[in-house]
């Protein structure tokens, strides 16, 4: 049904990369970790989980980040998107990042810099960005939050200078094979069919031909 709805209703096809995610999901997996690097596409499949998650399964759904800045880049896209929708919205108040539909469905933005925030009733998908900065009491908080049939989806990029709570997490629920838990997922970049994306590749490659071309495949450089 997901695919389905992404393809009559937003006109989204994911990626391979991607489609690692929507299988999970539909395989009952509650939470998911995506590992991957800028512009890969993580952000976008967010996005369109939670506007299925909203329109399709009437579901309260968080948008959450380290920061406003950062929880907006995925939230200001889906207030855009629900309006145009169509379906009627009882509450919309975007200074305070909310929005509430008549058939049931709520989007709420929350930023973590503020713990407070994470309060209030239950929500059924949480969807946090750069989740590299999650720290062990963001996440327990989150955890509490969570109800009925959930979905915590994580993506991030790999921490710097070492390893994030985050990664660990993840890597501590995989070898422990622990139930409903999938990740980290990665895909390469070049997987995004963005046009940006698929330019910048072609550029790259075409440097890698020349290096190899002239001065070697054992080249440095190469």
């Amino acid at each position: 049904p997901m695919l389905e709805w992404f393809e009559e209703k937003r006109s989204f096809t994911p990626h391979p990369g991607q489609m690692q995610v929507v299988e999970a999901i539909n395989n009952g997996a509650h939470e998911i970790d995506i590992c991957c690097g800028k512009r890969s596409g993580k952000s976008l499949l967010a996005m369109e989980v939670a506007l299925y998650r909203v329109l399709g399964l009437s579901q309260r759904v968080w948008i959450m980040g380290p920061t406003w800045d950062i929880v907006d880049r995925i939230w200001r896209p889906m207030w855009g998107e629900i309006r145009k929708d169509g379906i009627p919205i009882t509450d919309r108040q975007k200074e305070s990042r909310l929005i509430r539909t008549a058939n049931g469905g709520l989007l709420e933005g929350v930023s973590w810099a503020s713990p407070e925030q994470i309060e209030g009733e239950g929500v059924h998908v949480v969807i946090t960005d750069e989740s590299q900065y999650l720290t062990q009491d963001i996440y327990d908080k989150i955890r509490a939050r969570l109800v009925g049939d959930w979905l915590w989806l994580r993506i991030g990029s790999p921490a710097e200078g070492g390893m994030s709570f985050y990664e660990d997490n993840a890597f501590a629920e995989e070898l422990a094979n622990r139930p409903g838990h999938v990740g980290p997922i990665r895909w390469p970049t070049w997987l995004n069919p963005c046009p940006e994306v698929q330019e910048t590749v072609r550029i790259e490659l075409d440097t890698l031909e020349f290096l190899k071309e002239s001065r070697g495949a054992n080249d440095p450089a190469y």
